[in-house]
């Protein structure tokens, strides 16, 4: 499980680093914020159902 735990941690990690950059270049790119406020609640979409799936109440092995 620490390996799992650690394996989880390090691609959030990886994944959410070049999220302020483009966040950034999208304000610098359309002069205002829905596209990056837009972009970012698509994401949180994302997060929230990939959440509910791993989250799930289940037996394993």
């Amino acid at each position: 499980m620490v390996r799992l735990s650690a394996f989880a941690q390090g691609a959030g990690y990886l994944l959410s680093v070049p999220g302020p950059l483009l966040v950034g270049a999208l304000y610098e790119r359309t002069g205002g914020w829905g596209t990056p406020l837009a972009l970012m609640a698509l994401l949180m979409g994302a997060q929230t159902a990939a959440g509910a799936v791993a989250g799930r109440d289940r037996e394993l092995g």
